[in-house]
């Protein structure tokens, strides 16, 4: 990157903080030291202050941390792109000997990169997407509560109390209304 391009070093800087968020630069640094291949912790800082250059190196680190291909990183630099091109995970972005990326990080810095709708549309989707495998989960999870209760309630004695303890805890039930139960079933 040519040291006299204020306006690259800027959104390089823009980028650089996006990337961190609200997080302490040393904490970012630090948490991410495997991610970010060897980026440190003041090289971030002057390319945050819009300061520094991109080293051959640190260029190709940014953009493996960033998961994106050069021609789209210097498309954000040269003002073609907006920022939130660059960060949405798609296949044009994408280097094309990589599987995307969904790590927390990544996935997060995406997000916030969204205007309100976007994420509002983004978290409905979702939603929508993991609607049918909640209900399947209450559904396996109601089945296995009636498995408990049948299998406490069908013997041909009166549950022992260690018993009748422990399934109300894994039912989430009060001891005595279980016992209560339990009197009337087996009519005590």
């Amino acid at each position: 990157m040519p040291s006299g391009d204020d306006e690259r070093k800027r959104r390089l800087s823009v980028l650089c903080k996006r990337l961190r968020g609200k997080e302490s630069l040393r904490s970012f640094t630090t948490k991410r030291v495997k991610e970010l291949g060897g980026i440190s912790y003041a090289a971030w800082g002057v390319w945050e202050r819009g300061q520094g250059d991109l080293s051959d190196n640190s260029l190709a680190r940014l953009v493996n941390f960033l998961n994106c291909s050069y021609e789209s990183f210097y498309r954000y630099l040269d003002g073609l792109i907006a920022l939130e091109e660059l960060l949405q995970p798609s296949s044009n972005n994408l280097k094309a000997d990589k599987e995307p990326d969904f790590s927390p990080e990544v996935t997060t810095a995406w997000v916030q990169s969204l205007s309100p709708q976007d994420k509002l549309f983004v978290v409905t989707q979702g939603l929508q997407a993991f609607q049918a495998e909640f209900e399947k989960l209450i559904a396996i999870k109601a089945k296995e509560q009636v498995g408990l209760l049948i299998d406490l309630l069908s013997g041909s004695t009166y549950p022992e109390n260690s018993k009748i303890e422990e399934i109300a805890t894994k039912l989430d039930l009060s001891v005595e209304d279980l016992r209560k139960l339990c009197d009337r079933v087996f009519k005590l």
